[in-house]
């Protein structure tokens, strides 16, 4: 090991990083799979990591940042939307450089190199900690390759960034504290978490905490608080240098459907479920993808981490830390802290993976001395995690061949080491590199060779080019005069493909979504039916209302353009009372406000224009006991409509308290669209989103006026009522041609404004398909206006009798402020480090006397 130096350490690092990346992701290559996920990659990261691409190469050519795009969703802040997606990443600034064409290589790439980049940031950490070379190579490479960065780091990459990110900035800390000095490295390392993630930054801010306290246990009180100040201040100062981006990141997720704490019982939280301690337990050492826990460790760094627990004059703070962390890792409620009290999750999982890791570096070299009985025990300890395994994930071939493979490796081990074939030191890293290369192809590798078939979840680079063959040059809606959007088959497509390919849409999968957009299409009960959650959208389920007043142009041509006039109004509080089919019918007549401004506008109070119709339901295939059945194969209620139906008519159906109870999730199919189901005890996974109704728009109208619905086998389910609606359409052309006939004319989109004007022969409110936010502000004819939240999620503007020069103006929430918090902290920062680097070179200039008499400077 003594070759392994400064010198050749990152030659060594890299071809043992290449052989294992190689083995490990071999099946990628065979598919021809990306590294692209198939879920949030695919409709998330992917888009995000595209339109960065391009938005840096946009900002370049016009020397601007744009703020706001319609190509996000249905219009949202570029910071606040996308920062959780990479806006903001360091590394995605290499993306400026790569044709879109090339993106799905290119993301691959990149996420292979924030990998990499894992490994070094550990390496530097465990030197200033004081291992010696050879112990940084293999440590650095268990940390880069754990099941953390190779499960959830490839389905979300700026999860791997945070692993790059920690490791400098715990060095950061231990500088702070064993020297009290200033370590720009922590400073700097706290800028880029900011930057990067907020997200994360709140769990490594946790995290520091909880490691402060622990090695300030038996410090003297004023020490404990000189520290504490030295190094918050140090924390500030990053945020500072970061809040640029920081402050709107924060602003946009207060703001968002996630801003929101979610009640949990505190006995779900106090005590984990027993089939998540057995899925933990049975993957604690063999490596899977589909399966929570992200653990797999290798079987060294649990046998480090047992030694390091039992031995005497081993570090108090990493004991301490360890089991701290490892008990809280199986508690529910250390998740739900760490996921900012919203539900519980284990993303916070990469801490557990460095402290162990860390315990590893510190103990790896005395394990060689093992004594048998240590060996028998662990061994046992090893089985019956096995054992456990194969009970979790029943006994079929290939957990068979997993665990077989397994006990051959550690067998191999045992015997070799026995029969002193290779020096033990040098055999314990064999088996570490070894073990790293068998967890991860167990990840990754086909279920046949005893794998997780993990590869499989990713998508192929061929259907990858068919997304973004054309990106490079479809032109934006509004280089034209006519806003419009479209329609996707998301079934075909990413969510997020109006990112890619540069157009106006109506899906938008972000967990950072202005909550005026899920509100919409909560109150107006929009079931598109892919996803239940509050931030997804998915089309608007082809209700005709809904699509013409937000300009969707697919299969019409009928559509509202961006700006419109109401010429009365109703109050949201009347709004609520009505059914689903009565709201969209006085969307296109009255305006819904939730403040009234001073007008001498109409109200309208109710809607009548809607039918019950007389069904008859009937379930097949089915237990049925009052209000719950249990589906058999096959099983369909059909809904007959008994009432006669005209072409004119849109039909809705209402399933009143339908849920699921047999599994976390359902999804079921209504007249071939899919509706995900909640469970009766709802999920806070679906934060805000919790109905009492589903509602269905049935398009065309069923053929002999029945319905099916299809539901999985073997669930249990509840209904309390069926009910049907017809929605009379003739009147919608009058009340559409009156919204049509004073609109925005003579509209300039420039960036990050609009500018129209209107002439109205009396006072009107002007509706904007733009999705209300408070970083708009409006001007006619110069003097500025107030902007109302309009039709539950858009902006309305009261004008005035005549002509009305309009101007809007778009300026991120919290950017302003951020950017001179950001100045501020930078200009500290260099501050700071002349004044350092002035004293220190000061410090370096004094002489003293060496051992002959011949002065020096230090």
């Amino acid at each position: 090991m003594k070759i392994i130096n400064k010198k050749f350490f990152l030659i060594y690092y890299t071809l043992l990083f290449f052989i294992i990346s190689s083995c490990i992701f071999l099946p990628f290559f065979f598919k021809g799979n990306s590294l692209i996920h198939e879920c949030d990659g695919y409709n998330q990261y992917f888009p995000a990591f595209v339109y960065i691409g391009r938005y840096l190469r946009e900002s370049i050519r016009t020397l601007s940042f744009k703020q706001f795009d319609f190509a996000i969703g249905y219009g949202e802040g570029i910071i606040p939307a996308l920062n959780y997606y990479g806006f903001g990443d360091p590394i995605n600034l290499l993306s400026v450089f790569i044709p879109i064409r090339f993106s799905a290589f290119a993301f691959s790439m990149l996420l292979v190199f924030r990998i990499y980049l894992c490994g070094i940031s550990m390496s530097y950490y465990l030197r200033k900690a004081g291992s010696q070379w050879h112990i940084c190579l293999f440590s650095c490479l268990t940390y880069a390759f754990c099941s953390y960065s190779l499960v959830k780091g490839t389905q979300f990459y700026p999860y791997i960034t945070t692993m790059i990110l920690l490791p400098l900035m715990m060095a950061g800390i231990d500088k702070t504290l064993k020297s009290n000095k200033i370590s720009f490295l922590f400073i700097f390392s706290v800028f880029l978490q900011s930057i990067n993630s907020f997200y994360f930054l709140y769990m490594d801010t946790l995290f520091i905490i909880l490691y402060f306290i622990i090695i300030s246990v038996k410090k003297q009180l004023s020490s404990v608080i000189k520290q504490g100040l030295y190094l918050f201040s140090q924390y500030i100062l990053g945020i500072l240098m970061g809040a640029f981006i920081f402050m709107p990141a924060v602003y946009g997720f207060l703001s968002s459907t996630r801003g929101s704490f979610s009640s949990m019982k505190l006995t779900s939280l106090l005590f984990p479920q027993v089939d998540t301690l057995i899925n933990y337990w049975g993957n604690f050492f063999i490596g899977r993808g589909y399966s929570s826990g992200d653990l797999a460790f290798t079987i060294l760094e649990i046998i480090c981490l047992l030694v390091f627990l039992t031995k005497k004059g081993a570090s108090r703070r990493f004991k301490t830390l360890s089991v701290i962390v490892l008990v809280g890792y199986f508690i529910p409620l250390t998740g739900y802290i760490m996921n900012g009290f919203s539900y519980s999750t284990d993303r916070w999982g990469y801490l557990l993976h460095f402290i162990i890791i860390s315990i590893m570096a510190e103990t790896i070299d005395s394990i060689s001395k093992l004594n048998k009985k240590f060996i028998l025990l662990f061994s046992s300890f090893i089985l019956f995690s096995f054992i456990v395994h194969l009970l979790n994930f029943s006994i079929t071939s290939s957990s068979i061949i997993r665990v077989l493979l397994y006990i051959i490796f550690i067998a191999i081990f045992l015997i070799i080491s026995y029969m002193n074939i290779i020096e033990r030191k040098k055999l314990v890293y064999i088996f570490l590199f070894a073990n790293i290369i068998l967890n991860g192809c167990m990840i990754f590798w086909p279920v046949v060779l005893g794998g997780d078939g993990y590869s499989s979840s990713f998508k192929a680079y061929d259907l990858l080019k068919l997304e973004t063959n054309n990106s490079d040059t479809i032109l934006s809606p509004l280089d034209s005069n006519k806003f419009s959007r479209e329609n996707i088959d998301i079934s075909k497509s990413s969510y997020g493909t109006s990112m890619i390919n540069n157009f106006y849409g109506t899906t938008e999968y972000l967990s950072i979504l202005n909550s005026n957009i899920s509100n919409f299409y909560q109150e107006l009960a929009i079931s598109p039916g892919i996803r239940g959650s509050s931030w997804t959208l998915t089309g608007l389920d082809n209700r005709n209302i809904p699509e013409d007043l937000l300009s969707v142009a697919t299969n019409n041509t009928d559509y509202l353009p961006i700006g419109i006039t109401y010429s009365s109004f109703m109050s949201l509080q009347n709004f609520k009372k009505l059914l689903i089919p009565q709201k969209d019918t006085i969307l296109s007549q009255s305006i819904i406000l939730e403040e009234i401004p001073e007008t001498d506008l109409p109200e309208t109070f109710t809607s009548d224009i809607v039918q019950s119709l007389d069904i008859s339901v009937v379930i097949e295939n089915a237990s049925i006991n009052d209000n719950f059945f249990t589906s058999e194969e096959k099983c369909e209620m059909l809904i007959s409509i008994n009432s006669p139906l005209t072409q004119n008519e849109e039909l809705y159906i209402s399933f009143s308290n339908l849920y699921s109870y047999s599994s976390w999730e359902n999804t079921i199919t209504v007249d071939g669209k899919d509706l995900l189901l909640l469970q009766a005890d709802v999920q806070p996974y679906y934060s805000g989103y919790s109905p009492e109704s589903y509602w269905v728009k049935i398009n065309p109208l069923p053929p002999r006026n029945t319905v099916t619905v299809a539901f999985p086998a073997g669930q249990t389910f509840s209904l309390d009522d069926v009910k049907v609606y017809s929605r009379n359409t003739n009147l919608d052309s009058k009340g559409l041609a009156s919204l049509r006939e004073y609109t925005l004319q003579d509209i300039n989109y420039k960036q990050d404004s609009i500018t129209g004007t209107l002439d109205v022969p009396d006072n009107r409110i002007l509706f904007l398909s733009i999705p209300y936010s408070a970083g708009w502000s409006c001007y006619i004819d110069g003097s500025p206006v107030p902007i109302y939240r309009a039709n539950i999620g858009f902006m309305g503007i009261p004008l005035q009798a005549g002509r009305n020069k309009i101007i809007l103006q778009y300026e991120t929430p919290g950017l302003l402020l951020g950017i001179i918090m950001s100045l501020s902290g930078w200009l500290i920062y260099v501050l700071c480090y002349v004044i350092y680097r002035h004293f220190k070179g000061k410090q370096n200039q004094i002489p003293r006397c060496t051992s002959n008499g011949v002065s020096r400077s230090l």
